[in-house]
């Protein structure tokens, strides 16, 4: 048997160490049916902390059959900081798309410049 902290340690390196592994997401999000708070709570926390989108649907799911008013507040609190994560990460997917159509923009200037130069 494995203690709560120790259960906690490894879903917290689980996180930090997996990405977005379709494997470990499942593997915490198993641990988000766990009968012991602290550990619903680490899995809650790990989930946010991976990143992933899928982890939101997990969690919005444990949210409807959760009892403990203090893990409720804990999963709304972990999808606000997925949902931010997923609204940084548009923002920064535009901010990239810009700079790409930006540097197209100046690869043909600069080739016009050293075409005109040419002749």
């Amino acid at each position: 048997p494995t203690t709560a902290n120790r259960r906690i340690a490894v879903l917290r390196a689980l996180a930090r160490l997996s990405g977005e592994d379709p494997k470990s997401l499942t593997i915490l999000g198993n641990h988000l049916n766990d009968p012991r708070r602290e550990i619903r709570t680490a899995a809650c926390e790990a989930l946010a902390a991976a990143g992933d989108p899928a982890s939101i649907d997990l969690l919005t799911a444990r949210r409807e059959k959760e009892e403990n008013a203090r893990m409720i507040e804990t999963i709304d609190d972990n999808l606000a900081k997925l949902r931010d994560k997923q609204t940084q990460l548009g923002k920064l997917r535009k901010d990239l798309d810009a700079t790409k159509r930006e540097d197209r923009k100046l690869r043909e200037r600069v080739q016009k410049l050293e075409d005109a130069a040419k002749e």
